[in-house]
């Protein structure tokens, strides 16, 4: 992911310096973009630590998208559809009026192994704390 989208201006609240927009381009983020579907997405900008938010705008094959930091979900702008339509909204506190559509997150071939291993890991972590001496083992009880 890249951030070559140049804006005029930045909303209040909003950055596009490239420490905060970094997670678009490593990590997590990353694999929920691609699960999304979006090829070669953009960093356009990104709320900052101040304003309380955590959302990200992002670009693919000419449409935008915000993404949600705390929801880890994606979802495509459907109206306005342009940039300069997008900050409008956001530079007049109309955030809320923009029409999105959430995108759903299909497993890659990528995203096995590490799922995968991910369960190995949470089986050996149950048999870790079933192993231990102050393992609580619950007996099933008859009713009175």
């Amino acid at each position: 992911m890249t951030s070559s989208t140049a804006l005029r201006k930045v909303p209040e609240g909003w950055t596009t310096e490239p420490f905060y927009m970094s997670y678009f381009v490593e990590g997590p983020r990353a694999k929920i973009v691609k699960r999304c579907g979006l090829e070669n997405p953009e960093a356009v900008m990104c709320t900052t630590p101040e304003s309380g938010e955590h959302y990200g705008l992002i670009s693919a094959g000419g449409r935008y998208y915000f993404t949600d930091d705390l929801a880890w979900s994606i979802s495509e702008i459907i109206k306005p559809t342009t940039l300069d339509g997008i900050m409008k909204k956001i530079v007049d506190g109309k955030e809320y009026s923009i029409k999105t559509k959430a995108l759903r997150e299909v497993e890659t071939p990528e995203d096995r192994p590490e799922r995968e291993e991910r369960i190995r890991e949470d089986i050996a972590l149950m048999e870790q704390k079933r192993a231990a001496p102050d393992y609580l083992e619950w007996k099933r009880m008859d009713p009175d």
